[in-house]
């Protein structure tokens, strides 16, 4: 997967040298598993060197229906291949941007207190897709500055509908307030990405709310050739319905004009 291959990149050269601080994480995470009601939200803790998982709080398989074990064995490669296909480019980009502002412009006394957040959809066992907010804080740090162990929350949000990937990077101040250092939508013009020339030709008149018969007069192809490519939009988008699909770019301030250049 080319997700893993960007780990292996960023992190190849880099390592947890001391293994007492991962053991002394793994036991205050279990302390706090113990207490955890049973909720749609689980904790991990994440090895960015080895792609593995340290610790996998209980409530994980509330959340996804999969096991502890599962995740544990399986690692970076089982929970990436969960990630739907359409939000994963987008998750690579958020990791690798909100990655790069953290090394390059946070002063080094600050990176303890940094959380990356990003939102993105996740197959459960049974096949049903959901929106999980990740929420990652690093424990530990490369003596260049590289984080390589984070303690990850993840919890389902929303109805299970697309929605914007949203990414962020935070500071905790001495308030304990949270300041956004940088966010961004990178779902803003990904998808159209994905379409041809002609099915963005088209996709730029169905958010107008043109009609097929518009279309087709439009473009000057027939209304089944506009059908067609309709339903290729729908399904290349990964939406139900033309409707849902028009209500989410309208939601979400999608710069379609700009994107369809």
């Amino acid at each position: 997967m080319e997700i893993l291959n960007f780990f292996t990149e960023v992190f190849h050269s880099y390592d947890v040298k001391d293994q007492k601080v991962i053991e002394q994480q793994i036991k205050k995470m279990q302390k706090i598993d113990e207490i955890l009601p049973s909720l749609e939200s689980f904790y991990t803790i994440i090895n960015a060197k080895s792609q593995g998982y340290e610790f996998v709080s209980k409530n994980f398989e509330i959340t996804t229906m999969y096991t502890s074990e599962e995740m544990s064995e399986g690692g970076m490669p089982f929970w990436f291949s969960k990630i739907h296909p359409f939000d994963l480019p987008m998750f690579m980009e958020a990791i690798d941007v909100l990655l790069d502002y953290n090394i390059k412009n946070v002063d080094p006394e600050d990176r303890y207190n940094i959380l990356y957040s990003w939102n993105f959809r996740h197959k459960k066992k049974n096949g049903e897709y959901v929106n999980l907010l990740e929420q990652l804080t690093p424990l530990y740090y490369d003596e260049d500055g590289t984080p390589i162990l984070f303690l990850a929350h993840c919890t389902i949000i929303g109805s299970g509908k697309p929605e914007s990937l949203i990414g962020a990077l935070k500071l905790l101040k001495n308030d304990n307030e949270y300041v956004i250092l940088h966010e961004e939508n990178f779902s803003k013009n990904f998808e159209l990405k994905l379409l041809s020339k002609r099915e963005q030709e088209v996709f730029k008149l169905l958010v107008k709310g043109n009609t097929s018969k518009e279309m087709a007069e439009e473009l000057k192809i027939s209304s089944h050739t506009v059908d067609g490519h309709r339903r290729k939009i729908i399904e290349k988008l990964d939406f139900k319905n033309t409707s849902e699909m028009i209500q989410f770019f309208k939601e979400n301030n999608s710069k379609i004009d700009r994107g369809l250049k």
